[in-house]
């Protein structure tokens, strides 16, 4: 269905590039203040988990592609967290930290893909990778939004993260929802794009309305 293809498309370049304005917004601060590195590490959790359950519920490859840039962007900022940690990084250990990360995340990718395939029930496969990756995503929100209330800033994230994250993810669930047939579809498999559209609308709020920036800040707007 080119509906489905389209949808996906749009979706998949909203979710996969939603990370860049944060990375892009981090470099041009030199600085990762008012992002949570817990709420990094949970989103990255919840990768590892949805791109083996999306393979073997055989959802189209663009969505599954999503997830995986997500991934590598997740690596991506995490290293600039360790990076603006310190004041002389060695940038030799950086790249290898992104190797060795990247290959044991493909390693345990591919172990869960195994479980899901041949080992784990399907009631089991749904739980570990649809619903339980979307509680991590969740669960990464709230330091998150612990961080933006302590420090009362919303500087540690870009409007253009929130803008892509939420259209982003409604337009993965109307592919999904166009590719299931009639009433086949899977919750599970969208659990996570819910959970994407609720956080960043109630992080938009507190950016937008609560913790205003003054007119002499110098915070980095995407």
């Amino acid at each position: 269905m080119v509906w489905v293809e389209i949808t996906s498309t749009i979706s998949t370049i909203c979710i996969g590039c939603l990370l860049f304005p944060e990375i892009v917004h981090i470099r041009k601060r030199k600085s990762s203040a008012g992002l949570s590195l817990n709420c990094i590490l949970w989103w990255h959790l919840a990768c590892l988990l949805v791109i083996p359950f999306l393979i073997v519920r055989e959802v189209n490859f663009i969505i599954i592609t999503q997830w995986i840039v997500f991934h590598l962007a997740s690596t991506v900022i995490e290293l600039q967290i360790y990076l603006y940690s310190y004041r002389k990084p060695n940038q030799f250990r950086i790249f290898a930290l992104f190797l060795v990360i990247t290959a044991l995340c493909i390693g345990i990718g591919a172990l869960l893909w195994a479980l899901f395939s041949f080992y784990f029930p399907d009631w089991l496969v749904s739980l570990v990778g649809g619903i339980f990756s979307a509680v991590c995503l969740a669960i990464g929100f709230i330091p998150q939004m612990y961080v933006m209330v302590k420090e009362k800033t919303g500087d540690g994230f870009s409007y253009g993260l929130i803008f892509l994250d939420i259209v982003g993810a409604s337009f993965g669930i109307i592919a999904i929802v166009l590719e299931s047939e009639s009433g086949t579809l899977d919750w599970s498999v969208i659990a996570s794009y819910i959970v994407l559209i609720v956080f960043e609308v109630f992080i938009f709020i507190l950016k937008a309305f609560v913790f205003i920036p003054k007119p002499n800040t110098e915070s980095v707007l995407l």
